[in-house]
């Protein structure tokens, strides 16, 4: 036979006992589930409203940026503006377009350009931008990443027809511009 307290039980109230001890720690782990996947529920809601909010707050970013590309073009136009008027009035002033190019460091023919665009010769004829820009394009072709640093090789037609002795044929100092190219 059994001993008490070992193997089988031998009463009623021993049975209820051992069932209910079992009933008891059914309960106790359906409620430490209950609340895991309360937990679980929560976390996976929690992780979806980080997307969207990750989504939303990188549109928002992305319309700042693109704000700041466009002020900073709007930026660089009024300074090359204002550069070509300084560079025009120098000319006016007596200087001769390749002493103000030696001065500067900037090729003649960039030079010419900037005075006529200043003086408004090149859009009355045609062949200038409405706007100088960085890298001697219209401003609306500027790519946001010239604008926000990523430097980027300058347009093909002005390597082509920029000679490299264009800064130094008329007595000038060879420019960075005049460097980079040879």
């Amino acid at each position: 036979m059994a001993q008490q307290g070992q193997g089988k039980p031998g009463t009623l109230a021993e049975l209820k006992a051992r069932r209910d001890a079992a009933d008891k720690a059914a309960a106790e782990r359906k409620t430490r589930e209950d609340a895991a996947l309360a937990r679980y529920a929560s976390a996976v809601k929690a992780g979806d409203g980080v997307d969207a909010k990750l989504a939303k707050d990188l549109a928002a970013l992305e319309a700042k940026a693109e704000q700041l590309r466009t002020a900073a073009v709007s930026r660089r136009v009024a300074s090359e503006r204002d550069a070509a008027r300084s560079l025009a009035e120098l000319t006016e002033l007596g200087r001769s377009v390749e002493e103000v190019a030696g001065w500067v460091g900037l090729s003649v023919k960039r030079v010419r350009r900037m005075v006529k665009d200043a003086r408004g010769e090149g859009e009355a004829k045609g062949t200038a931008a409405s706007e100088p820009s960085p890298v001697g394009r219209p401003v609306a072709s500027v790519p946001s990443a010239a604008v926000a640093g990523v430097t980027e090789p300058p347009p093909v037609e002005d390597v082509q027809q920029r000679p490299v002795s264009d800064g130094l044929a008329s007595g000038g100092t060879a420019s960075k511009e005049d460097a980079a190219s040879a």
